[in-house]
């Protein structure tokens, strides 16, 4: 390897507080992402409903032809007492919602509209 002069390793010593400082920042992403992965534990542990729960409707889901298209040909899926397993869950305008795995269909239902079977 050649010998570096001194401006060359000078150039060289701040290139790596460069990537020094660059590598430090993501010490702050670090944190802020630990942060968020315990905020968002915390959110999911006050879910009412957990994967592999099983959970039936137990308020009537207003299912119309015009406002509800896309559910309206699994109506009978979606009575009052149909019963289902969760299989994911999340958290949307306030309130939990279950994705229920209903006789083979999945459904993202708030939980307005679900009750824990025991």
């Amino acid at each position: 390897m050649p010998k570096k002069t001194k401006e060359q390793l000078f150039d060289l010593i701040d290139k790596m507080k460069e990537v020094r400082d660059f590598l430090d920042s993501f010490y702050d992403i670090k944190f802020h992402l630990e942060k968020y992965e315990e905020y968002r534990q915390a959110l999911f542990g006050q879910c009412p409903f957990k994967i592999g729960d099983p959970v039936k409707i137990s308020k009537k889901i207003n299912i119309t032809a015009h406002e509800s298209s896309g559910w309206y040909g699994y109506r009978n899926h979606l009575k009052v007492g149909s019963k289902g397993k969760v299989v994911d869950v999340d958290y949307s305008e306030g309130k939990f919602r279950a994705d229920v795995d209903i006789q083979g269909k999945v459904f993202s239902i708030k939980e307005d509209f679900l009750k824990k079977v025991h």
